[in-house]
């Protein structure tokens, strides 16, 4: 309604008027949909699984696609080792070239020896 009365007028005043109304709904919207999460996560409290299910869709971690099935969006171990052996090659051949670093010792001081031992010869302070 506003936006159509300043369309028509290209005043100011009804732009602001415009804007002002704009402002109000965003905030209605804005309100009601912290109050439907916080409903949410109040009502699954006690259920740890649809919990975690509202946090991840509050924060948009959940699949898009439910249909998709239970596997959907899941990352498997393969997948992670591969990411990683990936990466490994890729420093490797980025720095294969490269001059080898320098490390200055910065320890003071070392240890010779280890000496072993057991749990029951070492002195309770009682």
């Amino acid at each position: 309604m506003m936006e159509r009365r300043y369309r028509r007028s290209r005043s100011d005043g009804d732009r602001k008027a415009w804007m002002q109304q704009v402002k109000v709904m965003h905030n209605l919207y804005e309100d009601k949909r912290h109050q439907y999460w916080c409903t949410m996560i109040a009502d699954n409290r006690g259920d740890m699984k649809k919990l975690w299910r509202t946090f991840s869709a509050v924060t948009g971690s959940r699949a898009t696609s439910q249909s998709a099935g239970a596997g959907a969006g899941m990352y498997k171990a393969e997948d992670f080792a591969k990411f990683f052996n990936d990466k490994i090659a890729a420093v490797r051949e980025d720095t294969k070239c490269a001059a080898p670093p320098e490390i200055k010792c910065t320890a003071t001081e070392f240890l010779s020896s280890w000496v072993g031992f057991v749990e029951f010869n070492v002195p309770l302070d009682t």
